[in-house]
Parts: structure tokens; C-alpha cells; sequence
């Protein structure tokens, strides 16, 4: 049995293997830092499938089935961070990215348009040629809304004084962006070993068949029984409460439990975005639809 004690701090066992990463991460930030930037260097080289989506489409739903599928079969400890792996994790060689969406240029007042006029994007997906992708897509008008509260409640300060019907027409988060990171996709399929759409309408509308087609794609064998106990995990209200409860791996916190719209599991819905905008809003989201790629299936 082994314990560390450091700067106060007694790890157990079950903390060691469970939370490493976040213990590392608190005692000794620079050497997480680099040991974070190998790992994810050797990841992307290394990984056989990247699971790609704009932000607010339901990634961190997807990692909590997966997490929990991949822990029941491979009978080990439960964990939902794919960038950085512990060493005793025996799944999938996976990569779950919003590659193309510099959020941090953003802050910097630069917009997508910079960054695919840039060497970097291309770079990028020179590192992706012959990957397999699985490309999450959500009616941008949902993510518009979704993302919206996000980084309201997120403490972006760029947004905290915007109304909705300003942040889906501002040129560095409005619509007009999540159209153009979609269609950036779209378009670059062909240097892929394999694309295929998972879309998160029919994830919601039958989970179960979706998700099992997920692990068909990343070649995971399905075994019936832990599809349901992974896709029970996963549901909507238990992701809620384990947010509530912080136990969702998503990054920095800005629940606020007297605010349900700051939780990063917050609706939900599909085609919620009618509740949320205005007239003259929804005929301008409607109409942006349009440059949308028809691969993807969303009417304007």
C-alpha cells in the first residue's frame, strides 16, 4: 500500500488511483503542465479516433457514457477525462477535441476567420490525415443558446453584458461562427480515414441505439447489460446531480446552484431555441441556416 503525503495533503489508495491527475495537478502545476503537454502530444500520434464537436453539443455527455462503458467492460476505475489518460487505462486510443475553435485567440480579439487563414489550422489537420473522425453535430441555433449561457455564466467578459440576440450575431460567438466550424469540417472529411456524423437529436431521441452505434464505430464490443448501466449513469437527471454534487471532469466550475441556466448540464432540449429568441432573432438564425452544409441535414 502505498501513501504520499504532500504540502499536508494525505492521499489514500483509492484517491491515488482515482484522482492522480488532480492531485498532481494542485501539488506540482508545472510538472502537470508538462507531463499534460507530452501525454496529449503522444495522444494525438497515437490515437485511432477523435471525437470532434463545437463546444455545447454534447461532448461531456458523450464522455460520461463512454467513461463509464469503457470502466465496466475493461473493469476498471471509472474516468471521463480522454485528454490526458492514467496509466492503468485500457480502452480505446481516443481524442475527444473542438480542434478548429481557438477559443483562447478569441479572448485575444481574433475570430475563426483568423484562424483558418493561419498555418496553425493547417497544421492541425495535417496531424489529423487518415484518423478516423466522429464528428458530434447540434442544430447550431441550440448551440447558439446553450453556449450562450455558457459563457455568460462562465465569466466571459466579453459576454456578461451581451443579450442573447447580440451574442448570436457578434462575429466572434454568434451563429455565423458555429455555422462556419461545422462546414470547416464538412469540407475537410476527404483527408480523413473515415468521418461519420453522430447527431445529437437522435442521441436524445434514442440513446440507446445511437450510443451502441458509437461504440461500433470506435470498436468496442457491446455487451447489452453494460450499454444500459453506462446509458442509466449517463442520463440527463444523474449527469445534473453529479454536477450538483462536483463530480463531473468539465473544467473550471461557475454552477450556481441558485441559477439552473449556469450548470453545464442545463436543458437539454432540442429545438429549445424557440423559447429563447425573439421574433426578428429566430428569422435571422433561420436565415444563417442557409450557409449551413446540407450534409448536416438542419433545416433553416
Amino acid at each position: 500500500m502505498l501513501f504520499v503525503a504532500q504540502r499536508g495533503i494525505i492521499l489514500s489508495p483509492n484517491n491515488m488511483v482515482v484522482n492522480y491527475l488532480d492531485n498532481l495537478k494542485k501539488m506540482f502545476p508545472l510538472l502537470y503542465k508538462i507531463y499534460a503537454r507530452i501525454q496529449l502530444h503522444k495522444t494525438w500520434q497515437a490515437s485511432d479516433y477523435f471525437i470532434v464537436s463545437f463546444p455545447k453539443s454534447g461532448r461531456t455527455w458523450t464522455m460520461t457514457f463512454l467513461g463509464k462503458y469503457i470502466s465496466l467492460y475493461f473493469k476498471t476505475p471509472y474516468y471521463d477525462h480522454f485528454r490526458v489518460k492514467p496509466l492503468w487505462y485500457k480502452g480505446p486510443r481516443l481524442v475527444f477535441s473542438h480542434t478548429g475553435f481557438a477559443h483562447d485567440q478569441f479572448k485575444k480579439g481574433k475570430n475563426l476567420r483568423h484562424a483558418l487563414g493561419t498555418n496553425s489550422m493547417a497544421r492541425q489537420f495535417e496531424r489529423l490525415n487518415k484518423k478516423n473522425i466522429i464528428y458530434i453535430a447540434r442544430d447550431p441555433r441550440d448551440v447558439a443558446v446553450s453556449y450562450y449561457f455558457h459563457c455568460k455564466h462562465g465569466g466571459e467578459k466579453d459576454v456578461i453584458c451581451m443579450n442573447l440576440e447580440q451574442f448570436v450575431r457578434d462575429k466572434y460567438f454568434g451563429i455565423e461562427v458555429i455555422i462556419m466550424f461545422m462546414n470547416l469540417w464538412m469540407n475537410k472529411r476527404h483527408v480523413f480515414g473515415s468521418f461519420n456524423l453522430i447527431h445529437y437529436e437522435e442521441l436524445r431521441k434514442n440513446p440507446r441505439e445511437q450510443f451502441k452505434r458509437l461504440l461500433e464505430l470506435i470498436n468496442i464490443p457491446v455487451k447489452e447489460a453494460l450499454l444500459d448501466e453506462a446509458i442509466k449513469f449517463s442520463d440527463f437527471k444523474n449527469m445534473k446531480e453529479r454536477e450538483m454534487q462536483k463530480k463531473i471532469n468539465a473544467g473550471k466550475d461557475y454552477s450556481d446552484v441558485e441559477n439552473p441556466d449556469s450548470y453545464r448540464v442545463r436543458s437539454g432540449k432540442s429545438g429549445g431555441y424557440v423559447e429563447h429568441f425573439n421574433e426578428d432573432t429566430l428569422k435571422y438564425v433561420n436565415s444563417e441556416m442557409r450557409l449551413l452544409d446540407r450534409q448536416y441535414k438542419y433545416g433553416p
